[in-house]
């Protein structure tokens, strides 16, 4: 019997050495072999299984009725069959059911790449009306689960609670309620590289900005960034940032912003920015970013550098500000501008600014 595109068959393991292979009536679909104990009740009657991030369910193979609708003595076995798969890492909660009520919980995260079969075992830990899911022991064939997933009160700097295979970062990627944490399934992707917010799919310790589509590392101070000779270092600070809670900041992302030198280093449509560090803060003046870009270009009024397109900045003067374009302190050839040479600008110590004959 297969019920929509998520189980088919329960085995109870009890009393039984090994497992059958629940997997190999699929064929090459992707499946998941969830063996489910527990710690807490010694029976259920109806499983349900809720993707969190990573993968999709249809709407009528989120619950499982066992056999009969009795209760069945765990451990058991169930085959799971995503509808379709949107990152390398999955999270899942699994809640165990008895009479109509939720007896135990689990949470596990597992890699999955279209067509594995991989078999991962949970334990159900007694529900409670303020318990978090917790994770079980760990499955093999890729799988592994970690513990203590969810709304946690987790470090997105050290990345500590989260166990194998997850992340710590704030709940809310919006920033508009960003003091709560969470463990989710970890990802791949790196500082500055293009990304997505749901699932966030950056590696631990970085997060996808919203706005913005890349990824930037957690921080507290600029010991906790990537490091580097100006102005190629990362520095921790709160420009562009979408989190600001407490001590947490983000990681600058090092780029190029002289367009005559090559590409910038930041995603598209992103641009690369200099910027003048605070005052005292490391031996340089002057880091570059990864940011916003706007539409003005050589002498347009700006109010600030996201105001001016790729290889622009804005440069303040008695008369305002205007976007000009970047070059390389003293290089007069990256100024493809008939008429313009690279000035020094205050606040940046190894970039310019192309400007006329007139001034900035």
């Amino acid at each position: 019997m297969r019920c929509g595109a998520l189980i088919a068959l329960v085995v109870a393991l009890a009393g039984c050495k090994g497992y059958p292979d629940v997997c190999s009536d699929y064929g090459d679909k992707t499946c998941i072999a969830l063996q489910i104990s527990s710690t807490g009740p010694t029976a259920v009657d109806t499983i349900q299984v809720a993707a969190r991030s990573g993968f999709t369910l249809t709407q009528d193979s989120r619950q499982l009725s066992l056999p009969k609708g009795t209760a069945t003595p765990l451990p058991i076995l169930v085959p799971i069959l995503p509808a379709s798969l949107s990152a390398p890492i999955v999270l899942v909660d699994v809640s165990g059911m008895l009479h109509g009520n939720v007896v135990g919980t689990a949470t596990f995260t597992t890699g999955l790449h279209v067509g594995d079969h991989v078999h991962v075992t949970v334990d159900l830990t007694a529900a409670t009306a303020t318990s978090d899911m917790g994770g079980g022991g760990g499955g093999g064939g890729g799988g592994g689960v970690s513990a203590d997933l969810g709304a946690v009160a987790c470090d997105p700097v050290t990345q500590s609670i989260c166990g194998s295979g997850s992340k710590c970062t704030f709940t809310d990627v919006s920033g508009a309620n960003n003091s709560a944490t969470e463990c989710i399934a970890n990802g791949t992707v790196g500082s500055g590289r293009g990304c997505t917010t749901t699932p966030d799919n950056c590696a631990a310790g970085e997060f996808c900005i919203p706005s913005l589509g890349y990824c930037a590392h957690f921080c507290r101070s600029d010991s906790d960034c990537p490091r580097g000779t100006s102005p190629n270092f990362s520095y921790c600070g709160t420009f562009n940032s979408v989190y600001a809670v407490g001590s947490v900041s983000q990681c600058t992302v090092p780029c190029n912003p002289v367009l005559a030198v090559g590409p910038s280093g930041c995603i598209n449509p992103v641009k690369c920015d200099a910027w003048s560090l605070p005052s005292g803060d490391m031996a340089s003046t002057e880091y570059t970013d990864c940011g916003p870009a706007g539409a003005g270009t050589d002498g347009a009024s700006c109010a600030n550098s996201v105001d001016c397109a790729a290889g622009y900045g804005c440069v303040f003067t008695s008369g305002g500000g205007h976007c000009r374009m970047y070059c390389r302190g003293g290089t007069n050839g990256d100024c493809t501008i008939s008429g313009e040479t690279c000035r020094s600008i205050t606040g940046w110590t190894f970039t310019g600014a192309c400007c006329p004959s007139t001034g900035c």
